[in-house]
């Protein structure tokens, strides 16, 4: 014969695999992340914007890096590494992490590796063979602190760029993120570095800017 289950019994049996299931998820997610290396100094992942920088910071001193600040905010800095190679206009390597900030993690990692292992191997470093390496941490640090894809301002930097003339219009105007995109542009385009080095002996004069 057919056994008749009760639906107070059904759905007090559905209820309870739910709240289980439930449970299960929540401990999952609320568990830290466990580094899967030996030693855990080996882990370049971190946890959060403050100690990815710091951690970026500390690499690239040790990589022979010179360092640069771009402040957005009091608390928030776009960090530049640049490791130079003995050449006037080198080949320029670039890499940039976190444009949208929820992937800043993996980015940030991915430096952080590089620069151990070209410290601990210099002659491992692509300036050993001539490449300046350019190394920019967290291009969206509103993003990576707050966990976004999206900048302090609501905009995605990787879908909503700026025309040439539009950018000019913004710096004609007074824009202050103009002014520090001009300010540091000669970190990673080397395009513009020729061109000032080349403008410099024309004229006769120092270059204007830190090489």
């Amino acid at each position: 014969s057919n056994m008749h289950v009760p639906r107070t019994v059904l759905a007090r049996t559905v209820l309870a695999l739910a709240a289980a299931a439930f449970a299960v998820l929540y401990t999952t997610l609320e568990a830290p992340a466990s580094c899967p290396h030996d030693p855990p100094e080996s882990c370049f992942f971190s946890e959060a914007y403050a100690p990815a920088r710091a951690r970026f910071r500390e690499a690239a001193a040790l990589a022979g890096a010179t360092l640069h600040q771009l402040n957005i905010t009091a608390d928030l800095t776009i960090d530049v590494a640049v490791i130079p190679a003995n050449a006037a206009t080198p080949p320029t390597l670039v890499h940039m992490s976190g444009t949208h900030g929820v992937e800043a993690h993996a980015g940030s990692a991915v430096q952080l590796a590089l620069l151990k292992r070209w410290a601990d191997a210099p002659a491992d470093a692509p300036s050993s063979r001539g490449v300046r390496v350019v190394l920019v941490h967290a291009v969206n640090p509103h993003g990576f602190h707050c966990g976004r894809r999206w900048n302090e301002q609501g905009v995605d930097l990787n879908r909503n760029l700026l025309a040439e003339r539009e950018f000019a219009a913004l710096s004609e105007g007074g824009s202050e993120r103009a002014a520090l995109y001009d300010e540091h542009e000669w970190l990673w385009n080397m395009d513009q570095v020729a061109r000032d080095i080349s403008l410099s002996r024309r004229r006769h004069s120092p270059i204007s800017r830190p090489y």
